[in-house]
């Protein structure tokens, strides 16, 4: 527990398989949805599993309207991927991004900013499926 109103959860174990379990889908099922997560994961390129739309849409299933996803890729195919998943993406700049490093916010079940969804038109590539 961090503070009053907080909690964090770690699970180990390969995520999607974990989330499919009964006492892991139990536990999330009986607490309040989840408001933040960051997504740490190895690149798509080492671990596309864990950056598909399939993977995002088993994950939100977990989140509140609203809830934060942030991750330090920066990829299009990423971005695309958590925009058909039902996340809205937004232009904020980071301590991340000031140094030259790409990252996402994402909000589950919130609109994207409109000039990211007309870059992201413009890029050739697709968005990542199992």
């Amino acid at each position: 527990k961090c503070g009053d109103h907080h909690q964090l959860h770690v699970f180990t174990g390969d995520a999607r398989e974990s989330l499919t379990l009964p006492h892991v889908r139990d536990h999330f099922h009986s607490i309040p949805p989840v408001n933040v997560v960051f997504q740490d994961a190895f690149s798509f390129r080492k671990c596309k599993k864990l950056w598909t739309t399939q993977w995002f849409r088993q994950l939100s299933e977990f989140l509140a309207p609203g809830a934060r996803l942030a991750t330090f890729s920066g990829s299009n195919q990423v971005k695309k991927s958590l925009i058909e998943a039902g996340f809205g993406l937004q232009n904020s700049k980071t301590s991340l991004q000031s140094k030259g490093r790409a990252s996402i916010l994402a909000y589950y079940q919130s609109p994207s900013d409109p000039q990211l969804i007309t870059a992201l038109e413009r890029s050739p590539v697709s968005p990542l499926h199992d």
